[in-house]
């Protein structure tokens, strides 16, 4: 069984129409549409360009300690602590983390302390950067697949998604036999 999140529905789904016959199922979980990333607009590509910097800047944060600093401050329960000794040093973007990462809160702490961790190392961030620079080539092969026959396969989507959005996922879920698209009633990406 295969599960992929937002980008990772492209690694999900180049494997399945590879090895087929290694895959017994997928779930998708609110699915990015390759055209998006391999026919990009201007704004999509900045944005990429930031995601790239961004991670490269917390790669080179966590080479110097500063990612392990703010998470012992976080962990001893001095968030804002963590947050006025790094802002000088990171230029501002430790708000954006905290943007992007705020879903954390809703994860059990097990978990939390987990991804804490991996958050800690340089290798997070480099991966990152390496899933985004190759994230045009992912998406232009992920859409050069075609269906995936009689793989039992669920697309959910978001409460929030767009029309376009629920239509590309309706389509998605329709390239199996055993296909199924189900919205996730107050979800979000």
């Amino acid at each position: 069984m295969l599960v992929g999140h937002s980008f990772g529905t492209f690694t999900v789904r180049l494997f399945a129409s590879t090895y087929p016959s290694d895959v017994v199922g997928m779930v998708l979980v609110d699915p990015i549409h390759p055209s998006e990333w391999f026919e990009m607009t201007e704004e999509r590509a900045r944005k990429l360009a930031g995601a790239i910097r961004f991670s490269r800047y917390g790669a080179l944060l966590a080479r110097l300690g500063v990612a392990r600093l703010v998470s012992a401050l976080v962990r001893l329960g001095a968030p804002g602590l963590a947050r006025t000794s790094v802002s000088p040093l990171t230029g501002g973007t430790m708000a954006e983390a905290e943007r992007r990462i705020a879903p954390l809160a809703k994860l059990p702490l097990e978990l939390r302390l987990i991804i804490a961790a991996l958050w800690t190392q340089p290798k997070f961030f480099d991966a990152i950067v390496g899933q985004a620079e190759a994230l045009p080539q992912s998406a232009a092969q992920v859409a050069a697949t075609g269906d995936y026959r009689d793989i039992p396969l669920m697309v959910l989507s978001a409460t929030g998604s767009s029309p376009s959005q629920m239509k590309e996922h309706e389509a998605l879920a329709q390239l199996s036999s055993q296909g199924e698209h189900v919205v996730a009633s107050k979800s979000g990406h």
